[in-house]
């Protein structure tokens, strides 16, 4: 079993739009992980909260929906982040714990 406690250092940024069902996927995976996700859902419509209840999500995982312009929604990510480390990610991409705790590893080294 990995120790997930280092990808406390990671901040993951999930812009999104109109892929709601990608978005939950993520969140899913995201959540017994012990990185954080941030998700910016720029679609016309947020997720309903009785959604995202039932997803029963840990305290990592942060969503918000604004359908403000990209560039706009990355700018909110900065202000979000408070990691060491913070990383783009697609809603439709995994990322494997594994090599991202190699890769803390390693910029933890080599600053």
């Amino acid at each position: 079993m990995l120790n997930y406690k280092k990808l406390a250092k990671l901040t993951l940024v999930m812009p999104s739009y109109e892929r709601q069902p990608f978005v939950i996927r993520s969140m899913k995976y995201w959540s017994n992980k012990n990185v954080k996700l941030v998700v910016l859902d720029g679609s016309e419509c947020s997720i309903k909260s009785s959604i995202l209840k039932t997803l029963n999500l840990n305290k990592n995982i942060y969503y918000e929906h604004s359908k403000s312009s990209f560039v706009k929604r990355l700018k909110r990510a900065i202000i979000l982040t408070k990691t060491k480390y913070v990383a783009l990610i697609g809603d439709d991409e995994f990322y494997i714990p594994s090599t991202l705790l190699k890769c803390i590893d390693e910029l933890d080294k080599n600053n």
